[in-house]
C-alpha cells in the first residue's frame, strides 16, 4: 500500500477504504446476480452513490443519531471483506434490501438514508 500511495499520491488509509467499499460492493452485486439472474446489468453500468449513502450517512434511529456502521455492526477483515456481528444472515438479508432499492429499483437515492429503505426493521413508522 505505501508504493501505492507514494505513486499516486493518495493515503494509504485512502487506498484501504476504496478497496474495502468496492469489495463490499462487488461481492453484493454478485449476490443480487446470483439470486436474480436476470438482473443482467454490467457493473460498470451501475450508479452506486445511492448505495453508499445508505451505509456512510447516519440518520435517526430510536431517537438518537446513529451511524449504519454501529447499527449494522459492520467490521472489515484483514483481506478487506465487510462483515457484520448482526446474528444470521440479517446484514446478509438488509444488504440486499438496500442494493436492490438502491442499485435496480432505484427507491431511494442520495437523499436518502438507511431508515428510508423499506422491509427492514428500523424503518420509520
Amino acid at each position: 500500500m505505501q508504493l501505492l500511495s507514494e505513486i499516486t499520491g493518495i493515503s494509504e488509509s485512502k487506498i484501504k477504504e476504496d478497496i474495502r467499499d468496492y469489495k463490499f460492493f462487488l461481492d453484493t452485486y454478485q449476490a443480487y446476480k446470483k439470486l436474480h439472474p436476470k438482473f443482467e446489468v454490467e457493473i460498470v453500468d451501475l450508479k452506486t452513490d445511492p448505495f453508499w449513502r445508505m451505509f456512510k450517512a447516519a440518520f435517526e434511529f430510536r431517537g438518537e443519531k446513529t451511524s449504519p456502521t454501529e447499527i449494522l455492526r459492520i467490521t472489515t477483515a484483514d483481506d478487506f471483506t465487510t462483515t457484520s456481528l448482526l446474528e444470521g444472515d440479517l446484514f446478509a438479508r438488509i444488504v440486499q434490501l438496500v442494493f436492490e432499492a438502491a442499485i435496480v429499483t432505484e427507491k431511494v437515492n442520495t437523499r436518502n438514508v438507511l431508515a428510508d429503505v423499506e422491509g427492514n426493521y428500523w424503518r420509520k413508522p
